[in-house]
């Protein structure tokens, strides 16, 4: 059912110096059912807030609980910092600090303040999470790679080397630790989930334009509202890119947009489509910061950060399409059914010479030529449905919320590649880091030179969960799925094609989770999970590698204090992966399955408002051991990748409320962690290590308002020091240059 509130009933943003009208929120959600036990909480936060001195509201977008997939918030504008709810970790409307696992979210005030443009500068606010291949969509949590991203709640897979825009992302939840049960194949590290902007019937316009350093040049609208009176409301988010980088002859131009349009077809009922399209080229690397520099002695070379190995007719260009349909209905205030489709569809084309992973003393190396989609038929395809079925009711003492749901997954993958070991006679791919030479063009690729992997992996489970609220403030948190993937396809080079083994595999895994709020700022907690993924590649004789598998212990605390505007979370963690699969050192195309890896370490995130006007986001991550625990291929104990022993982030701003500073934000972090090991499979004297870095930046911003507009200036400086570091490593010993002091400012209206 559709019911509105005035936003002036809930607590209000914090701190931003101007007041819009009045926001209406709706919501097409049942009313939540207070739990037995905690009837008293909601009425103890209300206490705690009006005790705060009053504050004037920040400017933000109307504000619309609808069509995020799950039923929570669509709209995190000018809520600050601490998040007190997310859906990632159940899929349904429960409290942070009565879910049994880790879930950090990075919302849009944060992402405002830092002016994020890419993900690898989101996901720092985050602990444990590290990045691999410098600014692409590689990252690691909790020690172990992961590509599988989720928007909205539903998978969409792309190359390790599309750059997301974050322009539709309205926030960014993450879950730490496996996530198989609710989510179906997925790395055990965690996920990242984006929940987009939403259509909202409340009309709200936004324009902001971007300058920066090396000729950055981005403009960003956001447009939504009601299609008059009848049941429609859209939203259209778009945003053009321009820039160069610190490298030599590199520069890029990215396109987004993303229209939806929904239709309340009832009091009861929506239905919501929204499509996506992004268009990226890169010139000059074949790929986004894509300067891969090999290392010296085990260690990256002392080389001027604008050195760009790649050569000037080095491209990639990405093209990206996701459709997705949302449809929901409440039978009634407890019971509803939600059903999801989605496609998409990803293009890579790029051509490249990239340098092997070590060179000599004196900076020879020698380089390979890479290029895919060679004949121009290459795609990446997913389809994905869901039906999810959530109902809440009580058995005696005991309050359920169940969730049940399936899902279906297809997975078609086309690719063509040629990967070139030696240049033809006459001529020399080599070069020097120290003084780059470059070749006029890139190589005529054969068709014997071209090597193919097209695979289909369909994917269906089922699952179950029940949420249980016990006596005296205890949480049981239940689960379990069954899975079943197959894959089949061909391999091999174009004149010799043979079929892939199919392989099937099924499993059933469990999770598991106990939590205790004594205290309504305090929730102690234990949890178990299971996680299960398909085969993942192929072996160096063309077959599929066994399917991965992992679990995991966490046990941990959560807080949530000043009225639920401050909230942290300490999580202790214990996870083994089985059959990771690593590239095969004789053949890089190839991949081979190591026996068991595992991590174990402490996280501690804190996030929200210490005093009025006074906000912070920060991570810690402590992974004592994360190592290679059992292989056949001389590796065990070795420590694993872009896995630092300490690493965290601290970010903090001041808005100035009253006086002549009214208006005025100034922010402060810190960014940074401990030396890596920069290659998955080093043995011998072979070793090659990523050293430790801290970064500083800064942010300063002015907001006011002009009639009915609300204007804001903003100015952030990132590597505030030009502290030269290194962002990343792709696990073979090859590095990648960490950004140098750049400026961004900003103007942007909102109406």
């Amino acid at each position: 059912m559709v019911n509105s509130a005035s936003s002036q009933e809930r607590p209000g943003p914090r701190g931003d110096g101007v007041t819009l009208p009045p926001i209406t929120v709706e919501t097409s959600q049942a009313p939540k059912r207070k739990p037995k036990r905690a009837a008293a909480r909601p009425a103890a936060r209300a206490a705690a807030t009006s005790s705060q001195p009053a504050r004037v509201n920040a400017p933000a977008a109307p504000v619309i609980e609808r069509g995020t997939g799950f039923g929570t918030r669509a709209d995190s504008t000018g809520m600050g910092y601490a998040m007190p709810n997310a859906t990632t970790g159940t899929k349904t409307d429960t409290p942070l600090m009565e879910t049994p696992v880790s879930v950090q979210v990075i919302p849009q005030d944060v992402l405002r303040d830092q002016q994020v443009i890419g993900l690898d500068q989101a996901l720092r606010n985050v602990s444990g999470i590290t990045s691999g291949r410098g600014m692409e969509q590689e990252f690691l949590i909790r020690g172990f790679e992961f590509q599988n991203y989720y928007r909205n709640g539903l998978p969409f897979r792309v190359d390790y080397a599309h750059t997301q825009d974050l322009v539709n992302v309205d926030r960014i939840e993450v879950l730490k630790g496996p996530a198989s049960v609710l989510y179906g194949r997925a790395e055990p590290g965690g996920i990242i989930n984006f929940v987009t902007k939403q259509p909202q019937r409340t009309p709200y316009y936004s324009v902001r334009q971007r300058l920066g350093s090396y000729n950055l040049r981005r403009t960003e609208l956001d447009a939504t509202g009601s299609v008059g009176d009848g049941p429609f409301s859209y939203r259209v988010v778009a945003a053009h890119q321009r820039n160069g980088t610190w490298l030599d002859h590199y520069n890029e131009e990215r396109n987004s947009i993303a229209p939806s349009l929904s239709l309340d077809i009832s009091e009861r009922t929506r239905t919501t489509l929204q499509i996506e399209y992004s268009d990226i080229n890169y010139r000059g690397t074949g790929g986004p910061i894509y300067a891969m520099i090999p290392s010296i002695n085990n260690r990256p070379p002392d080389i001027r950060r604008s050195t760009n190995l790649n050569d000037p007719w080095s491209m990639q260009n990405q093209k990206y399409l996701l459709m997705t349909l949302n449809t929901e209905h409440s039978f009634n205030d407890n019971w509803s059914i939600r059903h999801n489709l989605s496609y998409s569809r990803f293009v890579s084309t790029s051509s490249r010479l990239y340098t092997r992973p070590f060179a000599a003393s004196n900076g020879d190396a020698n380089r390979n030529f890479f290029s895919d989609n060679v004949y121009d038929d290459d795609s990446l395809k997913n389809l994905f449905s869901s039906l999810q079925l959530t109902g809440k009711f009580d058995t005696w003492n005991v309050s359920h919320t169940l969730l049940a749901g399936a899902d279906y997954s297809s997975r078609y993958e086309r690719t063509t590649w040629g990967d070139l070991y030696s240049p033809p006679a006459g001529i020399s791919w080599s070069t020097n880091v120290f003084n780059p030479v470059y070749t006029a063009a890139p190589p005529i690729v054969t068709d014997a030179d071209v090597f193919h992997v097209n695979t289909s992996t369909p994917w269906y489970g089922f699952y179950l969960q029940d949420q249980m609220q016990l006596p005296y403030d205890v949480f049981v948190l239940a689960g379990l799925r069954y899975d079943h993937a197959s894959r089949s396809g061909i391999t091999g080079t174009t004149n010799n094609l043979s079929p892939i083994s199919s392989s099937s595999d099924s499993k059933v895994t469990p999770r598991f989770g106990v939590l205790w709020r004594p205290i309504s700022q305090l929730s102690i907690y234990g949890s178990y999970t299971e996680n299960f993924g398909a085969s993942n590649g192929v072996d160096p004789s063309g077959q599929p590698l066994p399917p991965q598998t992992a679990q995991q212990f966490e046990a941990g605390i959560k807080t949530e204090l000043a009225g639920g505007r401050l909230i942290g979370t300490l999580a202790l963690f214990d996870l083994t992966k089985q059959n990771v699969a690593v590239p095969d050192p004789a053949l890089r195309s190839r991949l081979i399955a190591v026996g068991e890896a595992r991590s174990r370490g402490v996280e501690v995130d804190v996030s929200g408002e210490i005093l009025p006007g006074w906000n912070i986001k920060a991570g810690y991550a402590y992974m004592p051991f994360a190592k290679i625990t059992r292989d056949t291929n001389g590796w065990e104990g070795n420590r694993l990748h872009n896995t630092p022993v300490h690493s965290g982030s601290l970010w903090s701003t001041y808005t100035f409320a009253g006086g002549d500073l009214d208006g005025l934000k100034l922010g402060l972090g810190v960014q940074g962690m401990g030396l890596t090991e920069a290659a998955r499979n080093y043995s011998g004297d072979y070793r090659p290590q990523r050293p430790g870095y801290a970064i500083v930046n800064a942010m300063a911003s002015y907001r006011w308002k002009v009639d009915k507009s609300v204007m804001t200036a903003q100015l952030n400086i990132e590597n505030l020091t030009d502290e030269a570091w290194w962002s990343g490593s792709n696990g073979y010993g090859q590095y990648y240059i960490g950004r140098p002091r750049t400026f961004m400012l900003s103007l942007g209206v909102e109406y």
